[in-house]
């Protein structure tokens, strides 16, 4: 059994991060006792022991990178020099022996803290490590008792719940008493965060989705939230779709969908103009969903008959990003190290999160804010001169809106702050032939990487033009070259015909199970996707008026850098298969 020092100390580091969090707004979190944990790690290198508390409590929860196992993944992870790369913590499937040893004797420890104690129990399980049935047992338990600690953030009390619920699906020990006393916590925590003056819907709404899941009956539950939200229709909406799955009564469920109906409708009753519009129109959605013509041919006439002046106005805005801010964003990506480390920073922290729910968010945001974006319906003239119309709530207006804020999303992020860090590298490190070189040469093709040199000193010359059309092509052959290193076709032929080459979206779509999705989602907005940015396509049939560009090359070399980075990790896990050129898919 380990030294009851470390037990010791261990507690005695939650009971004194308890104690913050109820002085401060600093939150008692897994997170915040790793930081801790980490630093005694660093100030005692030769201690495996705080190293590997220090990894159990560092790793991010709900992962789907590279390095992800199970539902964790490391923290960090970004390369450096040449095809090197670092990670913290180590990834979970590749943690050495001695560490999982020293894992399977605290989360045996009773006395320790059930938080941490329940993350090293959860991380055994996930591992397949010694006796699983002994870490379903301890992570449940544990994960129940940290949940039942007030200090502990109430968000994490949520997670913890939902995380043991789910230990009991994966493992198939759905008739447990430990499973029953997790939903019991879980249904108790809901019904004090609907209770609780402050605004918990997150808390509410995810706990509210596992119980119902679980078929746990939840129904009273479920009934409060949606009083408790009803002046938010947008809320109660999501609620009741949550009451519509736990009701096994189509009457019941009818009349839940009727209810989801009337919150949109009394929320129209106190709004005017177009935002009234659209309220109605989410009603009329819904009933139409349902099959209720009736209800439908009723809420157009209320529509018909709204004054859409009531609240008409325009406002026009422009915004200039404060130097401060811009240098705050820049300098912790510039660094002070060399280019290759800030060429892995830029690359992993200037890709944004473009996820459909991120996008709807917005989406969400702006039909409460600005209902004439959402109501309207847009005739969209494409560069091929050929006009579109999306009706509000139509699928295809959907992916539209999706595209158009995931183009707004990079330009900001990778073209506008992209643009302002390459000038700050530039002048730091020196972006000449020989520095680009000694970070790209290690993992691209000889050819890609006199391109992406020649591209860049023509953007030093601010041509950007011809910057932008050296690098656009350099983007698709690294893409197909990565294609074949993973053994993915990069032709087909069908029936007798001649081999056809693959597109630049369907090698983009072939590579996308072996990347991050964010990144796929990234690659594929930004490059070809026809509602976002489709910067590639842009160039290569010369639709280029009005485009920047200066943005469009900090876009496609902040790509490269991405390209770069992904390489290094394939290079690195093994991951490359060769295959021969002209390889053929017979279908």
């Amino acid at each position: 059994m380990s030294s009851p020092n470390y037990i010791d100390v261990i507690n005695r580091m939650c009971s004194e991060l308890a104690e913050v969090s109820l002085q401060s707004d600093r939150p008692f979190t897994t997170s915040k006792l790793g930081d801790r944990l980490q630093e005694l790690s660093e100030e005692s290198p030769g201690d495996k022991v705080w190293r590997a508390l220090s990894y159990a409590c560092n790793y991010h929860f709900g992962g789907s990178g590279p390095f992800a196992y199970g539902p964790y993944e490391p923290m960090f992870v970004f390369p450096t020099d040449g095809d090197k790369f670092s990670v913290f913590p180590t990834p979970l499937d590749r943690v050495e022996s001695d560490l999982l040893e020293v894992w399977a004797a605290h989360a045996g420890v009773e006395e320790l803290h059930p938080m941490p104690r329940a993350r090293i129990a959860d991380l055994l399980w996930v591992r397949r490590h010694g006796d699983r049935a002994k870490w379903i047992e301890v992570a449940v338990g544990a994960y129940t008792m940290a949940a039942a600690i007030p200090e502990v953030h109430v968000v994490e009390r949520g997670a913890m719940l939902s995380r043991a619920v789910a230990i009991c699906q994966e493992s198939r020990n759905q008739d447990s008493i430990l499973r029953e006393d997790a939903l019991t916590a879980l249904a108790e925590l809901a019904e004090e965060s609907i209770s609780s003056t402050d605004d918990r819907f997150g808390v509410v709404a995810r706990a509210l989705t596992t119980l119902k899941d679980a078929g746990y009956p939840c129904e009273m539950l479920l009934a409060s939230a949606i009083r408790k939200y009803d002046s938010d229709p947008w809320r109660a909406s999501d609620l009741l779709v949550l009451a519509i799955g736990a009701s096994t009564d189509q009457d019941e469920q009818r009349r839940l969908q009727t209810e989801r109906i009337k919150v949109f409708e009394n929320a129209a009753d106190h709004a005017l103009g177009l935002q009234r519009v659209a309220l109605i129109e989410n009603a009329r959605s819904i009933a139409s969903s349902i099959g209720d013509q009736g209800e439908v041919e009723r809420l157009n006439g209320l529509i018909q008959r709204t004054d859409v002046e009531g609240d008409m106005n325009s406002v026009e805005v422009s915004a200039t990003i404060d130097e401060d801010v811009m240098r705050a964003v820049a300098e912790p990506i510039v660094g002070v190290d060399n280019l290759s480390e800030a060429l892995g920073r830029f690359a992993q922290y200037l890709t944004p999160n473009l996820s459909d729910e991120a996008m709807e968010q917005i989406m969400s945001e702006i039909a409460q804010t600005a209902p004439l974006q959402t109501l309207i319906g847009r005739m969209t003239f494409g560069p091929d001169g050929t006009v579109v119309s999306l009706p509000c709530g139509s699928p295809e207006r959907r992916t539209a809106d999706i595209g158009r804020h995931r183009a707004q999303e990079i330009a900001c992020s990778a073209g506008l702050f992209g643009q302002a860090i390459l000038r700050d590298l530039d002048k730091r490190y020196g972006m000449g032939p020989s520095n680009l070189i000694a970070c790209f040469g290690p993992v691209m093709p000889q050819e890609a990487v006199d391109a992406i040199v020649a591209a860049h000193e023509r953007w030093q010359a601010r041509d950007h033009r011809s910057a932008v059309a050296l690098l656009w092509p350099t983007i698709e052959q690294i893409v197909r070259g990565m294609s074949l290193a993973l053994g993915l076709t990069t032709a087909s032929r069908q029936s007798a015909s001649f081999p056809r080459t693959r597109s630049l979206q369907e090698l983009l779509k072939g590579l996308a199970g072996h990347i991050g999705e964010n990144q796929a989602r990234y690659l594929d907005a930004a490059l070809v996707d026809g509602w976002a940015l489709n910067l590639r396509n842009l160039y290569a049939h010369g639709h280029t008026p009005g485009v920047d560009h200066g943005m469009a090359y900090g876009i496609l070399f902040h790509i490269v850098c991405v390209l770069r980075q992904i390489s290094s990790i394939q290079q690195k896990t093994g991951s490359e298969r060769h295959c021969a050129n002209g390889d053929i898919d017979e279908t």
